[in-house]
């Protein structure tokens, strides 16, 4: 919700609860009349007092309230009050923001392809994506971000990811941007096309140990099916692989059809229930495997984390409850709810929870809803705790809130918390440094790892910027960093797998 709706967030418990009781009473009516011979005159006399409150209400607003209302404002934030209380994860979409959600959908995000960081009160630009409209206009990589639309970027400082979402939501296709280029030192300024950028869903593709294909499923968004079978086709078809490690880790979810397909290809009989979805007022719908995979994959290693969530999960929990793939990681983010969209006359939107879903076990890893002062939601989970089902062979398995990894591999939660702030001093340090960097980088990835007077650069950097002789977390984080930087995320995260505690155990089972 925009910064406009905000100023009527004084609003939200009174609308909350006419929407709240609008609501009910809409949904008694329609019982009412479905059901009319089986209720009663009671019941009948509760649903006229309920519809009655409502319009003396709304009488009393319109009449005596001090102050006007925006109608419009007014509405959509009722309705994101109302979707928003239900459960966590159902929602109101304005027409506005519709092509946000269609575009996640689509495994798209809208800009010009550049991130950005701070760096002693400059924005610089830490990563172009090839061939995006940045990279085409001449933004390369250590440029100084100046204006954005004939302002200066100084109110961006605080936040670098704001000026993306600014252009993210820039309402032209284009933006009119001004940059200092400090190699060549030039200053350009131009218009920048806004464009739909392709998310990939299938990254970091690469062989660890001999005939294991190791890739990372980022999303389940339209492409994902097809983006696995490519990569898949890729290896085994040539005979280079027989094991597959799919990395989940991260992937919050997504289309479950998407899930759907992919299990399909590591699934080989047929008509075994991967999975079902089930709602109160929802048919159950059955999705059983086809027993026709394309590919002759052997052994299967999943990796997962806490940020593995909804279809992610529900690929990992059906494949442990088939017995066909082995999971390792931490226990996931523990979401079954099944959305469904509905289109509204003025081009808005609600995502409703409709229904969850359900493993060949029978078991839902939905964790509970959290009922608080702060964080109160209308509508209950129902999870029960610690309930045995058991898998295909009969293997048991304890339900609970995520997926509870059949390896799993403890986190640090204090290294997982500094993470976050090394990566801002091995960003500041590599930005701040960025030219000299160039230089001994020279365009060959292995200097990163191999090139001593570039590590020896780090070291001392880390004593200016810290005073101490810092750590070795935090030079490995620099030189994480700098393949980022000077090349792509890809590199990063194949630098991070070798490690990778959660990769190194999965090889380890492989080859037992």
């Amino acid at each position: 919700m925009d910064q406009t709706l905000e100023k009527y967030k004084k609003w939200q418990p009174f609308l909350l609860g006419i929407c709240a009781v609008l609501g009910l009473w809409a949904g008694l009516n329609m019982r009412q009349a479905e059901h009319s011979n089986s209720q009663n005159s009671n019941e009948t006399s509760i649903r006229f007092d309920q519809s009655q409150k409502i319009k003396d209400v709304l009488s009393f607003v319109q009449s005596k309230y001090v102050d006007t209302i925006d109608s419009e404002i007014a509405t959509d934030l009722a309705l994101d009050a109302l979707l928003s209380n239900l459960d966590p994860y159902s929602e109101y979409i304005p027409s506005q923001y519709m092509h946000k959600y269609a575009d996640q959908i689509q495994g798209k995000i809208r800009g010009i392809g550049i991130d950005l960081v701070e760096i002693d009160s400059q924005l610089v630009v830490s990563q172009v994506r090839s061939q995006s409209p940045a990279a085409i206009a001449g933004i390369s990589v250590g440029n100084y971000m100046l204006e954005i639309e004939n302002h200066a970027v100084i109110p961006f400082l605080t936040n670098p990811d704001s000026i993306e979402y600014f252009i993210e939501n820039y309402e032209s296709d284009s933006i009119l941007l001004k940059w200092k280029n400090h190699i060549q030192n030039q200053i350009q300024k131009e218009k920048i096309a806004i464009a739909e950028l392709d998310e990939h869903p299938v990254t970091d593709v690469h062989i660890p140990i001999k005939e294991v294909l190791y890739f990372k499923l980022n999303q389940l968004s339209k492409d994902s099916y097809r983006e696995f079978m490519k990569t898949v086709e890729r290896y085994f078809e040539s005979g280079q692989c027989k094991h597959l490690i799919i990395d989940l880790r991260g992937n919050t979810g997504g289309l479950i059809h998407e899930a759907a397909y992919i299990l399909n290809q590591l699934i080989s009989d047929k008509d075994v229930l991967m999975f079902k979805t089930s709602g109160i007022k929802t048919k159950s719908k059955e999705y059983k495997s086809t027993g026709k995979p394309f590919f002759n994959i052997e052994k299967i290693i999943v990796l997962v984390n806490q940020e593995t969530a909804s279809a992610a999960e529900l690929m990992a929990a059906a494949l442990q409850d088939l017995d066909r793939a082995i999971i390792i990681g931490t226990p996931t983010f523990g979401k079954s709810t099944v959305l469904e969209q509905f289109s509204l006359g003025d081009g808005s939107a609600i995502r409703l929870a409709v229904s969850r879903f359900y493993t060949y076990s029978g078991r839902s890893i939905q964790k509970n809803y959290k009922n608080s002062d702060e964080d109160y939601f209308l509508g209950q989970s129902g999870q029960k705790m610690d309930s045995i089902f058991y898998s295909l062979k009969k293997k048991k398995i304890v339900s609970r809130q995520g997926v509870i990894p059949d390896f799993v591999i403890p986190i640090n939660q204090m290294k997982n918390a500094a993470q976050d702030s090394l990566r801002e001093l091995a960003d500041y340090i590599i930005g701040k440094n960025f030219f000299h960097f160039n230089s001994l980088i020279k365009n060959n990835p292995d200097n990163i790892n191999t090139n001593e007077k570039l590590t020896q650069f780090i070291k001392s950097e880390i004593i200016i910027k810290t005073n101490s002789k810092g750590s070795s977390e935090l030079e490995e984080e620099c030189k994480y960093a700098l393949a980022s930087w000077f090349f792509s995320n890809e590199l990063e995260q194949r630098m991070r797998l070798l490690n990778d505690e959660c990769l190194e155990r999965a090889i380890k089972v492989l080859r037992n």
